[in-house]
């Protein structure tokens, strides 16, 4: 390989196919962040609101919900914290 000059780049920049799950996460981040900071200039306090809303995408579950009253799906935010995901909803 060396001496044909072969280079391997297993993740090629702006290639979001070759990322697999997370890059889709990324992806569904930036959309997020486009659709509400579109035209806008934010405070650094403004962004970190705008960025606990994006955070929120950690609490969707990665298991069937198969019995609503049952146990609580497995969500990221309880990989990530080590417990039950906080509840950051209102209204």
């Amino acid at each position: 390989m060396r001496q044909l000059d072969i280079r391997w780049e297993f993740n090629p920049p702006y290639a979001s196919h070759t990322g697999g799950v997370w890059e889709r996460l990324i992806r569904s981040v930036r959309k997020i962040l486009d659709a509400l900071l579109t035209q806008q200039t934010v405070t650094d306090e403004g962004l970190a609101t705008v960025m606990v809303e994006v955070e929120s995408m950690n609490s969707r579950p990665l298991t069937p919900v198969l019995d609503p009253d049952g146990e609580e799906p497995l969500t990221p935010n309880q990989l990530l914290l080590m417990r039950a995901s906080p509840n950051f909803s209102c209204c």
